[in-house]
């Protein structure tokens, strides 16, 4: 049974459960930012309990990985189930739709508060002249080299992240998983498998941890599968139940 014969047996996602999933993912955005807060502010003057937050603010960026992985796995199947086959434009397409807009508006924030920063900062320059104890960066820090990197979506991997805004880390991850899934359900195309498999072994080299959140998104991909089948034999139970 192939990748695309698989994601036509699943079925659409429901309005409510669809809902459901949206308080979710944001409630998951709002522990991460949560997260992020008390590392700005509170983490010099209660440096105790830093590694439970970082456990913490990873387990919901994890759960952020699993939504999408099981969301992308449903938009999968609808693309298949619409088009017969799963159209590699379409996905393109509706993936690009969503993440670069609000991304490169967000790095247009970035940029435009690095340069503008000497005009409000007391020291005329990035650096904060009065740090207070509870903040825990001093100025503002962005380079070309890291933000083409971001821009790339290759932060992490080729560059580092700009310590400015660390949060970009995870969206080259999220990315890439998106090409890769593309590639292994294009159908009938030996040359994207190949292509698939060569990309994800030269990130995981660039970058361990990125195997590890690949593990994560195929854990959830099985659950994403085991969830259709039980919500297809429910449907099934009460249609039959109807009948009778």
């Amino acid at each position: 049974m192939t990748l695309t014969t698989l994601f036509q047996r699943f079925t659409p996602i429901e309005q409510d459960v669809s809902h459901q999933l949206d308080m979710l993912r944001g409630f998951s955005t709002a522990m991460v930012l949560f997260c992020h807060a008390y590392l700005l502010f509170l983490y010099p003057v209660w440096p105790a309990i830093m590694l439970p937050v970082y456990l913490f603010a990873h387990a919901w960026v994890m759960s952020l990985f699993a939504l999408s992985g099981f969301l992308i796995c449903k938009s999968a199947c609808y693309n298949i189930q619409q088009n017969h086959q799963f159209n590699i434009k379409r996905y393109a397409f509706s993936r690009l739709n969503r993440i670069v807009p609000p991304f490169y508006f967000g790095c247009g924030a970035l940029l435009l508060i690095y340069l503008v920063s000497p005009w409000f900062f007391a020291s005329s320059s990035r650096e904060l002249a009065v740090i207070s104890d509870t903040m825990s960066q001093a100025k503002m820090v962005l380079d070309a080299k890291s933000f083409t990197g971001v821009l790339l979506f290759v932060n992490g991997f080729l560059t580092v992240t700009p310590a400015s805004n660390f949060s970009f880390w995870s969206l080259p991850f999220e990315v890439w998983f998106y090409v890769l899934f593309g590639l292994m359900l294009w159908p009938q195309n030996k040359i994207a498998i190949f292509t698939a498999v060569l990309l994800l072994l030269t990130l995981s080299l660039l970058n361990y941890a990125f195997l590890l959140y690949i593990a994560g998104f195929m854990v959830v991909w099985c659950l994403a599968k085991l969830l259709n089948r039980i919500q297809e034999r429910e449907k099934m139970v009460a249609v039959n139940t109807e009948n009778n």
